[in-house]
Parts: C-alpha cells; structure tokens; sequence
C-alpha cells in the first residue's frame, strides 16, 4: 500500500512538471508570434516608405507626414494618432499601410537636407486574453529621393 502511494506520489510530481514544461513553450511560443507580427509590420512599412521615398520626384515632410510626387501620382503618408496606424493615400484614394494587429504609436518624418529621417513605434493591439503578449519595436531610418535611378 505505502508503495502504490510512493508511486502515485512521483507520477503526479512528474506529470505537473510536463504540465509546467508545456504551458511554458506554449506560452513563448505565443510571444513569438506577436514579436513576429510587430517585426514584419514594420519591415513592410518602413519598406514601403523607403521605396516611395527613393522613387519620389519630390518629397515634403512634416512631422507627422510626408507628401511625394512621382510622376502624376500625388502620395500622402500620415500618421492616424487617433486610429493608431498609418494612412497610405496615392491620389485621392487612401488605404491602411498598417496591419488590423498592430498599434503604431508614433510616426515621424524631418529633413536633413536631401535625407529623410523617419521615426517608427509600433506594439501589438492587446486583444484582452491571455495569448496576447506585450512586445514594442522602434525603428529609424533614413533615405533619400533619388530621381532617374529606378
């Protein structure tokens, strides 16, 4: 009798540690997931504003947004402070360059001669259970039109 309880005492030790083991990889595994969301969100914004930027005829920034011509495009990227993304307007007809997942806390652009400087800060939208981890990512970089090279 005192053996079967030794017994049952060290499986129920053994199977709380594998439970213990598995809420943790499910858990980082999750974090994972939202640090990829907010990583490649930014890769495909600051991207996408790098390539408008390099292709631009002209370009003209203000704090919180930056108007390019290319040709007969007129393009505006803006910070939303109140929707918390990123407006992407190409003559007239705006669409969001952010992802549904994803908070962009600030958007800043300034011009140091020919350069652009653009600021980014995004974090995941926290959807209020328990797979949502905080992550935040900051980003700058720098670019500059350059007219005839694409």
């Amino acid at each position: 009798m005192i053996e079967l309880m030794i017994y049952l005492s060290m499986i129920s030790v053994l199977v709380l540690v594998f439970n213990s083991f598995i809420v943790d990889v499910v858990h980082q595994s999750s974090r994972t997931v939202w640090a990829k969301t907010v990583e490649q969100d930014s890769r495909f914004i600051l991207a996408r504003i790098g390539q408008e930027i390099k292709t631009a005829d002209t370009a003209a920034a203000s704090s919180d947004r930056l108007d390019i011509t290319r040709g007969a495009d007129n393009i505006i990227i803006a910070f939303d402070s109140v929707g918390q993304s990123i407006n992407y307007t190409i003559n007239g007809v705006t669409e969001k360059l952010s992802g549904d997942s994803i908070i962009v806390n600030n958007l800043a652009f300034s011009l140091q001669g020919n350069m652009i400087d653009v600021v980014l800060d995004l974090e995941n939208k926290n959807t209020g259970d328990s797979t949502t981890h905080p992550y935040a990512l900051h980003s700058t970089f720098s670019a500059q039109p350059r007219n005839g090279v694409y």
